[in-house]
């Protein structure tokens, strides 16, 4: 469940900034089978106690040993849930290869992209200020992109529909990428949408950016520009 901690129809301000939990990726078969394997050994555990043990007694054990192995699953799954403090460690360290597919199924990765300075940006079709900000970052690609800039905008979207439908009415010159599990988000430790991370030529991330932006703005453009030339 994503968890909001703003009004994500919020007009200005702090509340342009769409706090949210990823979600873990979904089950799928795997782990309904080791559910289901969890229930059995439980149940094996306990049968051999049912007679001879008080019901009321082995009840509140069996209530007991599953809220335990329950807590203990819940530790395990949300271990690897980014915190706001760990993006933070990413700045001066080199960018995680990624590859993910975009809405025609065609393969990219961030590697091909070597040499030129990147943006990527992690945003979804259902956020406000993720919707808001993108016309200015495709403008930004546009003007820079004949200069080495590159533009990557990853969907966190949990199916393509809502991106082919949202690209449908919506030109952009950017490239468009899927993450419906959020496992490059994770991998870039995003907590956040839209958060966007500024990688220079040596696919080194030397800026991240938490919220809205107007990306055509002169502080921004200045940036690029010194980034676009080798300036820190």
């Amino acid at each position: 469940m994503v968890e909001l901690a703003d009004a994500p129809d919020s007009k200005s301000g702090e509340g342009n900034l769409v706090w949210v939990r990823l979600p873990p990726p979904a089950p799928g078969r795997k782990k309904r089978r080791n559910n289901l394997q969890i229930n059995k050994q439980i149940k094996l555990l306990y049968e051999p106690l049912s007679s001879a043990l008080p019901k009321k007694r082995l009840k509140a054990m069996v209530f007991f040993n599953t809220a335990l192995i329950i807590l203990c699953l819940s530790t395990t799954l949300f271990a690897t849930t980014p915190s706001p403090w760990d993006i933070e460690g990413l700045i001066g360290k080199k960018a995680p290869d990624f590859t993910l597919k975009d809405i025609y199924d065609r393969s990219f990765n961030l590697s091909s992209l070597r040499g030129k300075v990147v943006i990527i940006n992690f945003w979804a079709t259902w956020c406000p200020p993720c919707r808001a900000e993108m016309p200015s970052l495709n403008n930004l690609y546009k003007e820079f992109r004949n200069k080495g800039l590159e533009v990557i905008a990853i969907s966190t979207d949990r199916s393509v529909q809502p991106v082919k439908d949202y690209l449908s009415k919506n030109h952009l010159d950017i490239t468009v990428l899927i993450d419906t599990e959020n496992r490059v988000s994770r991998q870039f430790k995003v907590f956040s949408i839209p958060t966007t991370f500024l990688i220079d030529r040596n696919g080194i991330i030397i800026e991240r950016y938490l919220g809205e932006e107007n990306w055509t703005s002169p502080e921004i453009k200045k940036k690029i520009k010194d980034t676009l030339i080798g300036i820190p």
